[in-house]
């Protein structure tokens, strides 16, 4: 029997993929509690990316995949997609929003690159840009 701790997301990914028992230590209230992760979970985690495993509340818990910059422009991107949906962005929010949409396309594509998984997070950011556009012009025409 071995036992193995980690840091690591590609390790912790691994064991799930290959359906090792993983269990995830966490402090309450100064103890440490052990508990198993959960059948669902593992599940849901199963060839997941790694980026997924580390960004997992009940795991890692990481805020984001990318940088604290890139972090902040992905919460500035929810706030201002919220406020087109609800119709109270202004047109400084919306140009803002697009700004921010282009640097995140360009993020995720170089991303993407890097890791050679292909163009398919950076056609998804073109995709939400798209979809918020439409948006945008049709609020305008109100």
């Amino acid at each position: 029997q071995f036992i193995i701790t980690t840091h690591s997301p590609a390790v912790v990914q691994a064991a799930i993929d290959n359906k090792h028992a993983v269990i995830v230590l966490k402090e309450t209230k100064g103890a440490m509690q052990a508990k198993p992760l959960s059948a669902p979970i593992r599940k849901r985690l199963r060839n997941a990316s790694i980026g997924s495993v580390f960004v997992e509340r009940l795991l890692f818990g990481a805020d984001s995949r990318y940088s604290t910059e890139i972090q902040a422009a992905e919460e500035e991107v929810r706030l201002l997609r919220r406020r087109a949906q609800s119709s109270r962005a202004t047109q400084a929010d919306r140009e803002r929003l697009f700004v921010l949409l282009n640097h995140l396309e360009e993020v995720t594509a170089a991303d993407d690159a890097r890791h050679a998984e292909g163009p398919f997070m950076s056609e998804m950011a073109k995709l939400q840009k798209a979809f918020l556009l439409d948006l945008a012009d049709e609020l305008d025409r109100k």
